[in-house]
């Protein structure tokens, strides 16, 4: 390895070496060859090219796409005059495109309009260029706080008047011409625009809504509904057409029929193999199958892969029915009742004791038992309000039977 600062004299051994060519077998000096020139087009730095262009696009898409039309959007961004401070940072998007009342008009646009005799231009120290890359530089006034001039800051060439506002410090910029665009009412005020911005939305605020509805993240597809019986999946098939073999009225009196209708969509017998195929039973053609509907049978005609899960579920579901109705009779039962029925329920005790062929000390167990059941509910004190919050019989009676 060379050492560039040696003066040494080498010599190269073969094929070129920098630039311009020094050729195989010519002595020189490693400190007299110069530097390569940094290459713009190289992947490194289109890279980070297109990085400073998406960090400055990405939060005008992502803002872009919370609102449901251009019109909201831009609504949303744009101030409604220079003092409406409702909402700095949401400005900021809008004021990147500022109208000056001719559209959007660059530094020097202004120049090509207006003489240099105007008055208010060299005490706003408008610079008075031509090329749109020349460097100008720009002021603000900016809170402690502030980083620096971001894209959509109100800027101005005037030191003077920047730091008249007096919000904590002072900060500058060095700009292209072509990035500081008017407002249309000072001289004095100006908006840092950058033109790098402005090159990617030729519409302006519209245009960045619509790109941002074209890269809109998908949504994540709903899982499909299983469905549990073949009304749900008929339905899930996009429905069964009728109307070639019934009469479509007539049909659409019974609700089965008439969920599952649609015009257009699979017929009866279609459905009826493809039903086959996937498992479920309980109809052999087009016709059994729309009886099944007519029916309500069609509702127990159950999903296969499904079919144990739901026979579990409304199980349940009649257990806990069955459940509630009797609580809802043992609270309907009084002390008073059972000893009205009392002869009756002994003597059915009987009767179930002798069909079940118990001996006579059976029975006069079983009889002993339910005489104590019936003093149990009726002794004061074991007796309960009939609903929740109503008092118990103060002369204990009549009370419920407290299960």
């Amino acid at each position: 390895a060379m050492n560039p600062q040696t003066t040494d004299i080498v010599k190269v051994e073969g094929g070129y070496l920098g630039r311009p060519r020094i050729y195989p077998g010519k002595e020189f000096r490693p400190a007299d060859v110069p530097k390569a020139p940094v290459n713009p087009w190289s992947m490194e730095n289109v890279n980070r090219a297109r990085a400073a262009q998406t960090s400055e696009k990405q939060p005008l898409i992502e803002e872009a796409r919370k609102y449901k039309s251009a019109d909201d959007f831009e609504n949303a961004v744009t101030q409604n005059d220079l003092m409406d401070l409702s909402n700095p940072q949401l400005h900021r998007i809008g004021r990147i495109f500022s109208d000056s009342g001719n559209g959007i008009q660059d530094l020097i646009a202004i120049n090509k309009i207006y003489s240099k005799d105007l008055p208010s231009y060299p005490t706003a120290n408008v610079p008075r260029v031509s090329n749109p890359e020349t460097t100008v530089t720009v002021y603000r006034s900016a809170h402690a706080e502030a980083k620096g001039i971001e894209a959509g800051d109100y800027v101005s060439f005037s030191k003077d008047y920047a730091n008249s506002h007096d919000r904590g410090q002072l900060i500058s910029k060095k700009v292209p011409a072509k990035d500081v665009i008017w407002q249309g009412n000072d001289f004095n005020e100006w908006v840092y625009s950058p033109n790098s911005i402005r090159a990617q939305y030729p519409e302006g605020l519209t245009d960045i809504w619509k790109k941002a509805q074209e890269t809109r993240p998908a949504t994540k597809p709903k899982a499909p509904v299983n469905p549990d019986n073949i009304i749900g999946r008929i339905n899930q098939g996009g429905g069964m057409d009728l109307g070639a073999d019934y009469n479509v009225k007539i049909m659409r009196e019974f609700p089965d029929t008439a969920r599952v209708h649609k015009k257009g969509a699979m017929q009866p017998d279609d459905w009826a193999d493809i039903l086959r195929d996937e498992g479920y039973t309980g109809f052999t053609d087009g016709d059994s199958l729309v009886e099944a509907l007519k029916s309500g049978e069609g509702r127990g005609i159950l999903n296969p892969a499904k079919q144990d899960d739901i026979i579990a579920r409304n199980a349940r579901r009649e257990t806990d029915e069955w459940a509630r109705r009797q609580v809802e009779t043992l609270e309907d039962i009084d002390a008073r009742a059972i000893i009205e029925s009392k002869g009756d329920i002994q003597s059915g005790l009987i009767d179930e004791i002798a069909a079940n062929g118990l001996s006579i000390h059976d029975k006069e167990a079983a009889l002993r038992e339910l005489e104590n059941l019936i003093d149990a509910r009726m002794k004061p004190g074991k007796a309960t309000a009939r609903k929740q919050g109503t008092s118990p019989n103060p002369k204990g009676t009549r009370a419920d039977v407290p299960f």
